[in-house]
């Protein structure tokens, strides 16, 4: 629904169409995806096996990597918002679905995190600060990981 919610692109109608012999899912396509999931995996496995060898309990790795997971996901869907525009364009283009959704989402995400009955619900430990810390860095430096490799790999050959 957000994406849907998206303004065209400045160019779309000076782009010609696309081939129609031309598949629509790109092996080029297909291996960012691909590459988006791999990273945000490596992310959470390593703060998954970091807080495991430090000796946090099962409900603050649970916390932990599902806090991480949230605000990974909400990093793609920033990512993932347009590819030929710079991030600053992204980020302050107006698009009042993507502003709901990252507003509830956070909501959300403060109510599992601090209170009470959603942290029994959800058998998480309640986190620490720096815990909570470290699921924001983890999140915020995927974001920032995948936008650089998005820049990088549509700048040098578009799809």
């Amino acid at each position: 629904m957000v994406f849907e919610a998206e303004s065209d692109e400045d160019d779309v109608m000076d782009r010609p169409p696309r081939d129609p012999t031309r598949p629509l899912l790109l092996p080029r396509r297909i291996l960012w995806a691909v590459s988006q999931g791999l990273i945000v995996l490596a992310v959470l496995a390593g703060i998954f096996v970091t807080a495991a060898h430090r000796g946090m309990p099962t409900g603050g790795l649970r916390a932990m990597v599902f806090i991480s997971l949230v605000l990974t996901n909400m990093g793609l869907i920033l990512v993932n918002r347009s590819f030929k525009s710079s991030l600053a364009h992204a980020l302050l283009h107006p698009n009042r679905s993507l502003w709901v959704l990252i507003g509830g989402v956070s909501i959300l995400l403060a109510v599992v995190a601090f209170w009470h009955p959603a942290i029994a619900l959800f058998q998480f430990d309640r986190l620490s600060g720096t815990s909570l810390g470290v699921c924001a860095v983890a999140g915020f430096c995927s974001f920032v990981a995948l936008e650089a490799l998005k820049w990088t790999w549509f700048r040098v050959a578009q799809p």
